[in-house]
């Protein structure tokens, strides 16, 4: 799940290869995603955008204005590494 909290934020979302959503998500919103084997994020405002991956809170996933891509695979324990 990804929550937008602090402004907009622009993502792209890609779920076992296929993009399942690409957009703009106001402060306050909320998007669930579900993939078999992987799911990738591509966001614009990664300091806006707090992530749940299986149930686990993970924070935000990245600074404030600053473009994050992240990869989340089946199988490997969920995490985000900053820096």
């Amino acid at each position: 799940m990804l929550k937008v909290t602090d402004g907009q934020s622009w993502m792209q979302i890609v779920a076992d290869g296929k993009t399942v959503f690409t957009g703009t998500v106001n402060p306050g919103e909320t998007k669930d995603f579900q993939a078999e084997e992987k799911i990738y994020l591509h966001v614009g405002n990664a300091g806006a955008v707090e992530v749940n991956v299986n149930g686990k809170e993970l924070g935000r996933l990245g600074e404030s204005g600053k473009v994050s891509k992240k990869t989340f695979s089946a199988g490997e324990e969920p995490n985000i590494t900053q820096g």
